[in-house]
């Protein structure tokens, strides 16, 4: 890999994520053309409160230099998803060195999360109190907030949105629409940016589907089709990170 005098590399990317051990992680890479040089960012893990009384787990990665918030949401529960999906520490890891404090969460139900398995509805209650409490750590005030959604998560965090709310930016990654009704989306009246990236063999994305309910949205909007990748994005986990960061900095 190819890497700057400005940023040795004398610590090779990690695998596996750090988590859930609070304090000092490394992150993605800080230098885009070097595969290996990475940062350094705080971990905490914390406590997220739902409307209806429930408590969930979660983690929150911080930069040094703050500039934006990003909240994710793990694919199905039911299928073994957690916040430690390989996609969401990837698109986390990326994040944080892009500056962005990230916050994952597990639904409820899930790991040490209370409560049991809604069906998506009541997941709705989860996605708020992740917004919300990222909101009061957001500092520097202004930065711009983002909400995103892997697969199940997706649905969830489009549903979570159509009652309004102050997320600058949604992305959806991998929304399986052959299996979930995201109509919801076009019942969001917000001023806000929304974001499609779908894997360009995704079997369980319907794209005329998706392609109506994009076709309805008003501006700025974006999709993107990540060449090859599947559902998963198995062996595409990079490419993938890449969308994500370069659809935020696009728009923000």
């Amino acid at each position: 890999a190819s890497q700057s005098p400005s940023h040795p590399c004398p610590i090779p990317l990690p695998r596996a994520d750090p988590l859930p051990h609070p304090g000092i992680a490394l992150g993605r890479p800080s230098d885009p053309g070097c595969d290996r040089c990475v940062v350094h960012h705080v971990v905490t893990t914390t406590r997220l409160h739902t409307d209806d009384g429930v408590t969930l787990e979660a983690l929150v990665d911080t930069p040094d230099d703050v500039r934006g918030t990003l909240v994710l949401c793990h694919p199905h529960p039911q299928h073994g998803g957690t916040m430690r999906a390989p996609i969401l520490v990837t698109i986390a890891k990326r994040a944080v060195a892009a500056g962005y404090r990230a916050l994952r969460f597990n639904f409820r139900g899930v790991g040490r999360s209370e409560g049991n398995h809604g069906g998506g509805k009541d997941e709705i209650e989860d996605v708020r109190a992740a917004i919300g409490h990222l909101r009061e750590l957001a500092e520097p005030r202004g930065t711009p907030a983002v909400l995103a959604g892997y697969s199940f998560g997706s649905w969830v965090a489009a549903s979570a949105l159509a009652g309004g709310d102050s997320v600058a930016h949604l992305i959806l990654v991998a929304p399986p629409t052959s299996m979930f009704d995201f109509s919801a989306l076009n019942d969001d009246a917000e001023e806000r940016a929304r974001h499609f990236i779908v894997g360009e063999r995704d079997r369980f994305c319907d794209r005329d589907a998706l392609q109506e309910v994009y076709d309805r949205l008003p501006e700025p909007k974006t999709m993107r089709i990540v060449p090859g990748a599947d559902h998963f994005f198995f062996g595409r986990e990079k490419a993938l990170a890449d969308a994500v960061a370069e659809t935020v900095a696009d728009h923000t």
